[in-house]
């Protein structure tokens, strides 16, 4: 797969969308210096050259059939680790223990009605950091090896859609069966975590009530 590098960046996931003007996918981004590496809901990354890796993967993708990617990624990211202490922190997020080690941005844009245009970020700390809590793996990745191993796994999902990733996701769910913190909708409940249903929304049970969440996120603090 082609590999577009760069000395500096303000975000990988931009420079991706841009290239998709010019470049047919797939194609992924790099870089040496990312001055504004983002996470989820416009967060921060941190960075550090040598101790993190960090990427965009840029995908044409059917617009039908994005629901539960992230989770996807997430789960192909662990089974290419192949470390049992890695845990998934629904949607998108690699814990090891209550640590959070990985992180994954998935943005999209219309093509047509059809197809869109997808760029898959992935942040890991492969070490721990120089500055800031921030531990990591304690081990060096080959970014061409987990391309393709995480290539493969996209066009299952493609194929077949969440419902084939769903046990193996679950199985490997942060805080199953323990409770937990959520926020849904700007309101922070306290409530126990079931597991996720086959299109990959997150099952919760307040007291006996069970209920199904597509957008809401669990709170963590590291």
């Amino acid at each position: 797969m082609r590999r577009f590098h760069f000395e500096k960046l303000g975000s990988t996931q931009d420079k991706a969308f841009e290239l998709f003007a010019e470049q047919e996918p797939p194609f992924f981004v790099t870089a040496d210096l990312h001055e504004f590496p983002r996470g989820r809901r416009g967060r921060a990354w941190h960075y550090e050259p040598k101790n993190s890796l960090a990427l965009s993967l840029a995908r044409r993708m059917p617009a039908a059939k994005l629901e539960g990617l992230s989770l996807v990624v997430g789960l192909s990211l662990r089974n290419y680790l192949a470390d049992e202490n890695l845990k998934l922190k629904w949607p998108n997020d690699l814990m090891m223990k209550d640590t959070k080690v990985g992180g994954i941005l998935i943005e999209s844009r219309s093509r047509s009605a059809a197809l869109s245009d997808v760029v898959i970020g992935v942040g890991i700390n492969c070490f721990d950091m120089n500055i800031g809590p921030y531990k990591g793996l304690q081990r060096s990745i080959d970014i061409d090896k987990l391309l393709e191993f995480l290539m493969e796994d996209l066009k299952n999902f493609e194929a077949y859609g969440f419902s084939h990733f769903h046990k193996a996701y679950e199985s490997a769910l942060w805080k199953k069966g323990e409770e937990i913190e959520l926020l849904v909708e700007g309101e922070l409940c306290r409530v126990m975590l079931k597991g996720i249903d086959e299109v990959g929304r997150l099952l919760t049970q307040d007291n006996t009530k069970l209920m199904l969440h597509l957008n809401a996120e669990i709170i963590h603090e590291s």
